[in-house]
């Protein structure tokens, strides 16, 4: 027996009561919800649609849709930390390596270069540094926002905050927890400590590259793939 539009819509309905608001988990719930609900009717004649959306929501957990949330949050996290891995471990591994090596030493030469700015002596690699990180967080809004007028996608959320993480987390790291690790632990030279970051400011700008080309791509292909009967928009 198949469900009316009206049922699918109290599916929906009752998905987002359930406080499952990311639309492409309420587009699997309620795909999952409705083939099972076809099947209790078409092998119980008589029962109606609601017993039948009760007795199938009751195989659930007591904690309701939130498990299925949680393991859907984690198989995206690693979905797509691993496609990110796959396009980084190109660039260590010939011929693109040559290009990490080569934007690693040009930042490191920047390290060499000081001028004054306002009676103080600023080195180029930390402006370098600046611009960078500015430029992740220009590349992560303006490419990938969140607007809260459109469906709200985990696929999108859970993609944009990996994306984060390779962008942000190293110049998070560079500039704040690294330099408190080395003045609390540890007695390193600035030659070894700018060519760190000189490599960290490489990659970083190689994630960058790549978030305004290949994964703005990867995320509209797998929205489209996943749910293109449903126009889901990116």
């Amino acid at each position: 027996m198949e469900l009316t539009k009206q049922q699918i819509q109290h599916l929906f309905t009752f998905v987002r009561s359930k406080y499952i608001r990311y639309y492409d988990v309420q587009l699997e719930l309620v795909d999952h919800l409705a083939s099972a609900i076809e099947e209790e009717m078409s092998q119980e004649s008589g029962l109606t649609f609601e017993q039948a959306l009760n007795r199938v929501y009751s195989r659930f957990p007591i904690t309701g849709f939130n498990e299925f949330l949680q393991e859907k949050t984690k198989a995206l996290n690693k979905y797509w930390r691993r496609r990110f891995w796959s396009y980084m471990k190109q660039y260590f591994t010939p011929p693109k390596i040559i290009l990490t090596l080569l934007f690693s030493f040009f930042f490191f030469y920047t390290s060499n270069v000081q001028f004054h700015f306002f009676g103080n002596e600023v080195n180029l690699l930390w402006v370098v540094f600046i611009a960078i990180a500015l430029g992740g967080l220009f590349v992560v809004g303006k490419y990938f926002p969140i607007n809260p007028n459109k469906s709200r996608l985990l696929s999108k959320i859970i993609f944009i905050q990996q994306l984060s993480y390779y962008i942000l987390g190293p110049v998070y790291f560079i500039g704040y927890v690294w330099p408190q690790f080395l003045v609390n632990h540890v007695n390193i030279n600035n030659m070894v400590f700018n060519f760190i970051m000189s490599f960290v400011c490489a990659l970083t700008l190689i994630a960058l590259s790549g978030a305004m080309t290949d994964f703005r791509v990867w995320m509209q292909e797998e929205i489209e793939e996943r749910y293109k009967e449903f126009r889901v928009e990116f």
